[in-house]
């Protein structure tokens, strides 16, 4: 019979450790207008293609001042898409003065002529797009998940299967 690994101290600091930054990632995901970095401009570009990305009715691409970045828009429009919480993007047109509201945070992809963070759009002091937030619920899974292994490995040390 081959012996068992003392393997219960590693796996339940690991399994704690994932269950905290699962913890940290859903408390995270909530982000206020407060703690946002803002651009504000005139739109000197709208659409659903921008440059190398190809034609998408998913995404809105939205150029302030002629100027990088681009900022890059999912929208969702099926069914299993992490659609936004609210989003009426395609009343805007060129010409018009937006404030774009972004996160770029530990979670974001940073790209200097690309920003893929918006989390809201106003016009006029009215919100015109605000993220949808599917990490939120996916982060919570992920730590449940942690957290049922951690009792399964105690469950194991007291039945005696690992040390």
């Amino acid at each position: 019979m081959p012996d068992k690994q003392p393997i219960f101290l590693k796996s339940v600091i690991i399994l704690i450790a994932c269950s905290l930054f699962f913890l940290y990632a859903a408390l995270r995901t909530s982000v206020q207008r407060a703690a946002c970095e803002k651009n504000s401009g005139i739109i000197t570009y709208i659409g659903n293609q921008f440059g190398r990305f190809p034609e998408s009715p998913k995404d809105r691409f939205i150029q302030l001042n002629g100027k990088a970045p681009v900022y890059k828009i999912f929208i969702g429009k099926s069914k299993t898409d992490i659609k936004p919480r609210f989003e009426q993007l395609d009343k805007l047109k060129t010409g018009d003065t937006i404030i774009i509201f972004f996160d770029e945070s530990l979670f974001s992809t940073k790209d200097p002529y690309v920003n893929y963070s918006t989390t809201f759009i106003d016009k006029n002091g009215e919100v015109y797009y605000e993220k949808g937030n599917m990490q939120r619920p996916l982060a919570i899974g992920m730590m449940i998940v942690c957290l049922l292994a951690t009792a399964g490995t105690y469950l194991l040390k007291r039945l005696g299967k690992i040390r």
